[in-house]
């Protein structure tokens, strides 16, 4: 009854939880808390109903309930792990790729650990993923390179995270650049930026870890490197005609919002950023870029500001 009559349109993010209130705000603290408190139960219950139900194979129940424990808290970690778990569940009834499963698995284990309130138990489970992915031999992509594009992507990135075989992987990311090109995939490319930033941040230091880096240094090299490619192939898809009006026909400009302010806000960590040897190499990437920018001015100028 609880769970059916809560109103899940609120947001715990417009509570406020300050440690020190003035004494005339001690009954809104207490009301505020005590409906935190209210929130953290009943996502509780929302968790565990989901838990039940994979449990009973019920996969897209569970998944409903999982994310209505993160529309209660958005903010804690744990729903995040539960939907990445039931991604690795092998489900004979979805409709998914093997590496669009594992793609979303990652993904939904970053959530989990890239948030306010860490699930620590998404760090173990995403280690062991990558731990399964780090080992696959190069032939398997070069007989189907297509079907493997996902699952070569997250070998990469599970060669970074665990510094695995660091001095061979240019290999991969050969191949990789060459098969990127055929595999645009709006969603798909949203999830590989976000687990590109999430391995970003951690060669920074500034995400948790199992341990410590031994080569932070080669593993920013990388996955800079990684980041520019995909970066390049979305700017290489929009088309941008002579007349300077902008198609985006795939909805790419999304991901170049998201990776521009990403690498924006990297510059405050690491302020020689724009200065790597990946980004002086790049002048066709740059000129893309300007031509985008300058088609923004001419769009702008076409709209009719009286509408």
């Amino acid at each position: 009854n609880v769970v059916h009559s809560y109103n899940f349109e609120n947001s715990i993010c417009k509570l406020t939880f300050s440690l020190s209130q003035k004494r005339n705000q001690h009954s809104n603290h207490n009301r505020s808390c005590k409906e935190a408190s209210m929130l953290y139960f009943i996502q509780h219950i929302l968790v565990h109903v989901g838990d039940l139900n994979r449990y009973s194979n019920q996969i897209d129940l569970a998944k409903t309930f999982y994310q209505y424990a993160i529309q209660t808290i958005p903010c804690l970690g744990q729903p995040y792990n539960q939907i990445a778990i039931l991604h690795e569940m092998k489900n004979p009834l979805s409709l998914l790729t093997p590496g669009q499963n594992q793609l979303i698995t990652t993904y939904y284990y970053i959530r989990s650990i890239a948030i306010k309130v860490t699930f620590p138990l998404a760090i173990s489970n995403l280690e062991k993923l990558f731990i399964r992915l780090k080992d696959i031999p190069i032939t398997r992509y070069e007989q189907q390179p297509q079907n493997d594009f996902l699952t070569l992507f997250l070998q990469i990135i599970a060669m970074i995270n665990l510094e695995t075989n660091l001095n061979d992987i240019h290999i991969f990311i050969n191949l990789f650049r060459m098969i990127i090109i055929k595999n645009f995939n709006q969603v798909n490319f949203i999830q590989m930026i976000t687990i590109i930033m999430f391995t970003l941040h951690r060669t920074l230091d500034l995400l948790p870890r199992s341990s410590s880096s031994k080569k932070p240094e080669l593993q920013y090299d990388i996955i800079l490197d990684l980041f520019i490619i995909i970066i390049e192939q979305c700017l290489e898809a929009i088309q941008v005609p002579l007349s300077m009006m902008i198609i985006d026909e795939q909805h790419i400009l999304p991901i170049l919002y998201l990776s521009f302010a990403y690498l924006s806000n990297i510059q405050k960590h690491k302020n020689d950023l724009f200065e790597h040897n990946v980004f002086k190499q790049k002048q066709i990437m740059w000129n893309s870029l300007a031509k985008l920018l300058r088609s923004f001015g001419v769009y702008a100028s076409n709209l009719n500001i009286t509408k």
